[in-house]
């Protein structure tokens, strides 16, 4: 039994080999978001003061805590925090994070190619406004198409296009 747990744990390590890098926190942070102390103490107050955060759980709200839960349980929660931080960024420090969070697990894209199966679950669109105003034009076409189209005519409609 030794020797197959061995061998499983071998066979795992020399498959993460060269994928995975481990470092603490402040590394990570550090290297990915390089985001001055005082910004990231701002946001967390904010994020704290809203509700959205718990200092002494010390733990977004709303993600599961049962043990093994479903992967789909973490998309919400995942972007009401995500949404929470980049509402609390202080103005003039936002930058890269003007844009939105969009959850779309259950949405393939569509595409001629077979890959299209693929898809994000939780994508981040940068500048919305291109794409709040392209909703808002499909939206006024599906109005003016709406519109367009032929009408019923009501009880009294018919009445009066039978007397004319």
């Amino acid at each position: 039994m030794k020797e197959k747990v061995k061998t499983v744990i071998d066979a795992v390590a020399a498959e993460l080999s060269g994928h995975v890098r481990i470092c603490d926190t402040d590394s990570l942070l550090e290297t990915l978001l390089p985001v001055p102390s005082e910004t990231l103490d701002a946001i967390l107050a904010s994020v704290k003061n809203t509700g959205n955060y718990s200092a002494i759980e010390q733990r977004w709200k709303g993600f599961p805590t049962a043990k093994d839960p479903k992967e789909s349980l973490f998309y919400q929660p995942f972007l009401t925090a995500t949404e929470a931080i980049r509402a609390a960024v202080p103005d003039g420090k936002k930058n890269c994070l003007e844009g939105q969070w969009y959850d779309r697990h259950d949405k393939s894209p569509e595409s001629s190619q077979e890959s299209a199966d693929a898809r994000p679950d939780i994508l981040f669109v940068s500048r919305p406004m291109v794409v709040k105003k392209l909703e808002e034009e499909v939206r006024v076409l599906e109005q003016e198409v709406k519109q367009s189209a032929p009408q019923p005519l009501s009880k009294s409609n018919r009445k009066q296009e039978k007397l004319v």
